[in-house]
């Protein structure tokens, strides 16, 4: 089964509303829809699936969404349950979710293939949505806490700090980050059960924001500028202290690479960046110079990497090209397209992912445009949520591989996600 890492999922329960009795009572009926998840229904006769932990379920279906949405808010859908497929193809019920009147995940619950229960997350959130503590269970005859996360902020300069406790035999291992406004990670480290610190990282900028230093627990890295604030050069030093590598720019745009074993320097790397810092041309030599590697590049707006031309030995490797489609921490579709070293096309792989999570469609074409008879598909609603992704077969057959079910939600907008106000 393809199915991307999936560390965070969602729930399920399908509540239908049944509106009843005269105009007093349709109308009180219809404004607290409005507020808490708006009109849907249209079961399914369809049989339970193998060991489903939940006894019941219910195949997604289109929503009857008959009430206006009111202003300042949205109407979005929450995948309250995933049903997965074992080895031998039969489905389960593998998360359920659980969803407060924002929209935001109060609960997700995961079950293993025999419908036992696995890991089981408790969020909560401050009043602008952002989670301020998130704690995991395991199983174990009963839920027990495994895991507690807890999110600080500091709007005044724009920080937060991420505390993470896991729970080991009734000892404790910690983890802690500090991330700025600009996402950089000024210090983030774990320690083991016993205190061992297994991972350690700090960043330090200057005042106008350039990376001055970064320090691991077994590294060093420098950034050196000269007097107009240009990048001069990068010097890497191993745990004792000592320089092993310097990137040297003898431009902005261009830089070359060292590597030092006492007295000796050995060039081993070129580069090339263009004005946003992104390295549009990485070539690798051996001692002696010889080009090994020459990997060309160019990036879209988002600094998602859009080409790449590989050559090894002088000779041509690979030509990739990517086109993306939503946000770049969170992907909704990407084309690859590959070429020959004259630039015919030579194949096509398209896939879309639900949430940036789960892979609801990978389909290959040759250079002619024929698609090949394997492959992953899936169903939609009207609204554009994936209902069902199938696996084909070479021979034909089909099976699914992942079902969703969801609850329509009217939320106030400043909670809605870049994926809840894509394009549909």
């Amino acid at each position: 089964m393809k199915r991307m890492d999936n560390r965070g999922s969602l729930t399920l329960r399908r509540k239908t509303f049944l509106v009843v009795g005269g105009v007093t009572l349709a109308l009180v009926v219809v404004a607290w829809v409005l507020l808490i998840a708006g009109v849907f229904g249209k079961k399914s006769n369809k049989k339970n699936p193998k060991n489903n932990a939940d006894g019941g379920r219910q195949t997604p279906g289109e929503y009857q969404i008959t009430d206006a949405v009111p202003d300042g808010y949205v109407l979005v859908f929450r995948p309250v349950a995933i049903y997965s497929s074992d080895v031998y193809g039969n489905m389960f019920l593998y998360e359920k979710q659980e969803f407060d009147e924002n929209g935001l995940s109060v609960v997700r619950t995961y079950y293993r293939s025999d419908g036992t229960n696995r890991t089981k997350y408790n969020d909560e959130y401050d009043s602008e949505g952002r989670k301020t503590e998130s704690t995991e269970y395991t199983w174990d005859k009963e839920w027990v806490v495994s895991k507690k996360t807890v999110y600080e902020y500091d709007d005044s300069v724009g920080t937060r700090k991420t505390t993470t406790r896991k729970y080991v035999d009734s000892k404790e291992a910690l983890s802690f980050s500090l991330i700025d406004a600009d996402e950089h990670v000024l210090l983030s480290y774990s320690k083991s059960v016993d205190g061992e610190i297994l991972y350690y990282h700090e960043e330090n900028y200057l005042p106008d924001g350039r990376l001055s230093w970064i320090k691991t627990d077994n590294s060093e890295t420098r950034y050196l500028y000269d007097e107009a604030g240009q990048i001069k050069s990068i010097e890497y030093y191993d745990v004792n202290g000592e320089l092993v590598q310097e990137e040297i720019f003898l431009s902005a745009h261009e830089s070359e690479h060292y590597r030092y074993a006492g007295e000796e320097s050995v060039l081993f790397e070129k580069n090339e960046y263009d004005d946003r810092g992104n390295r549009t041309r990485h070539i690798v030599l051996d001692k002696d110079g010889t080009v090994l590697t020459d990997l060309r590049l160019e990036y879209d707006e988002d600094g998602r990497n859009r080409k790449s031309i590989m050559y090894m030995d002088g000779n041509f490797r690979s030509w990739q090209e990517n086109e993306y489609k939503g946000p770049r921490n969170s992907t909704e579709a990407r084309k690859t397209i590959e070429k020959n070293q004259d630039g015919k096309i030579l194949k096509i792989t398209e896939e879309e992912y639900f949430l940036g999570l789960y892979t609801t469609k990978h389909a290959v074409y040759d250079g002619e445009g024929n698609m090949e008879p394997h492959g992953i598909y899936s169903e939609y609603d009207s609204y554009g949520n994936p209902v069902r992704t199938i696996e084909k077969e070479y021979d034909g057959t089909e099976a699914t591989m992942i079902e969703f079910e969801f609850i329509p939600l009217v939320i106030p907008e400043k909670f809605a996600t870049e994926y809840d106000l894509r394009e549909k």
